[in-house]
């Protein structure tokens, strides 16, 4: 099999592999390939992750819509049974005075 590196470019490598070595107390094993994968996965990965946010951001705002329109229906509600309420004073304080 041909080689990918050069062989000056492989003893400039282990020059500086072992330097790291020695600072990091670390061990460096360094492989060469000719092609590495070309991750046709990504797009799929891409497009599950967009779908899952578009999902939970639907399911979010939807959420929020619903909570606003009970806050706005009990706000209508309170204030139906204010403006009777106070009718009903009226009448009374009316009727009494």
């Amino acid at each position: 099999m041909k080689n990918i590196l050069s062989e000056t470019d492989r003893i400039l490598l282990d020059q500086r592999i072992a330097e790291t070595e020695a600072q990091t107390r670390a061990q460096i094993v360094l492989a060469t390939v000719r092609r590495s994968d070309n991750y046709a996965e990504i797009l799929l990965k891409a497009f599950a992750f967009g779908t899952s946010l578009t999902g939970f951001a639907r399911l979010f705002l939807s959420g929020i819509r619903r909570e606003t329109e009970t806050l706005k229906e009990h706000e209508a509600s309170t204030t139906n049974q204010t403006d009777a309420a106070n009718r009903t004073n009226h009448e009374l304080n009316s009727y009494s005075g």
